[in-house]
């Protein structure tokens, strides 16, 4: 639901031409992208340590090479056969954030409800038949399934502005007390302990 704190953010500055898209766009890259290089950094560490202290080769070094090349551009590494960011493998999620940033910024600040709302259930369906086809909603890691991570970025990116327009145009129509969210944290977190094959079907399983 980033899509909701973006909108509530940016949407009516860009709308109104007080931002540019090319300061959208470096305020985003400066949010995101030093996160982004700790974690690649974290991950150059433990490959290091998995060469001089286990004295494990977990990488081609050309490969290795080429990985870290593209992922320091924050570009996937689509060659790699398991991992589309390997050095930092959850940086996959920052970038598709990135990307649906941009198309957000270009063209997307400017589509009506109905058109959003047409993505978004658009979206929903086609999360809803890759789940069922991969057995699993963690898609986006992959080569094979990053197509899969951008539908679901897609949907959940497009509810949130969606969201935020409808609190914009009639309000909000309640108020939430903060501590009552917390049960159903504490449920989303503890139903895959409890549940293994339901959490495996949520959140999936990859090996570096």
């Amino acid at each position: 639901m980033s899509g909701l704190v973006i909108a509530r953010s940016y949407e009516s500055r860009l709308l109104s031409c007080a931002m540019t898209v090319k300061d959208f766009f470096w305020i985003r890259f400066i949010r995101l992208y030093p996160l982004y290089i700790a974690g690649l950094f974290l991950g150059v560490g433990y490959i290091v340590f998995r060469w001089f202290i286990k004295h494990e080769d977990p990488f081609d070094a050309f490969d290795l090479a080429r990985g870290l090349f593209l992922n320091g551009l924050f570009i996937p590494d689509f060659f790699d056969e398991k991992l589309i960011f390997r050095i930092n493998p959850a940086a996959w999620s920052l970038s598709l954030e990135w990307i649906i940033n941009i198309i957000y910024a270009v063209v997307a600040v400017k589509f009506s409800n109905r058109v959003l709302l047409c993505i978004a259930g658009g979206g929903a369906a086609l999360m809803m038949i890759m789940g069922l086809h991969e057995q699993t909603l963690d898609l986006g890691w992959s080569s094979e399934n990053f197509i899969g991570g951008f539908v679901r970025i897609l949907y959940s990116f497009t509810m949130g502005i969606l969201l935020y327009r409808l609190i914009q145009s009639r309000g909000m129509p309640f108020k939430i007390n903060a501590l009552l969210l917390l049960p159903v944290i504490f449920i989303a977190l503890i139903i895959p302990m409890l549940c293994p094959d339901f959490g495996l079907y949520l959140f999936g399983r990859f090996e570096i």
